[in-house]
């Protein structure tokens, strides 16, 4: 799935420890999240530091939906989130739970 990390891991999802193919899905999985990490990390920032805050907020889920606990992330989303309280954005604040 070169190129589509999300259509990857949602292909993906069905093969459990059990299939002969467990093994190599699990290497692609791993490729896939990191590369939509990485991705949507670059995007962040770049909004960020366009003070595009929007798709700042966006791009910080994104990294938070595949790591949770990613400290880049979560910094830039509460940055994200702070400035749009700040200048009165409607926005939907997010949660680990979301």
């Amino acid at each position: 799935m070169r190129n589509r990390p999300l259509e990857a891991l949602r292909k993906l999802q069905g093969i459990e420890p059990k299939h002969h193919y467990h093994p190599d899905a699990k290497l692609i999985r791993a490729k896939a999240t990191n590369d939509i990490i990485s991705t949507a990390l670059n995007d962040a920032i770049a909004s960020c530091s366009e003070r595009q805050w929007r798709p700042c907020h966006k791009a910080a889920i994104k990294i938070l939906e595949q790591a949770p606990s990613h400290k880049n992330g979560l910094e830039l989303l509460h940055e994200a989130e702070m400035q749009m309280k700040r200048t009165r954005m409607v926005f939907t604040p997010w949660s680990a739970s979301n």
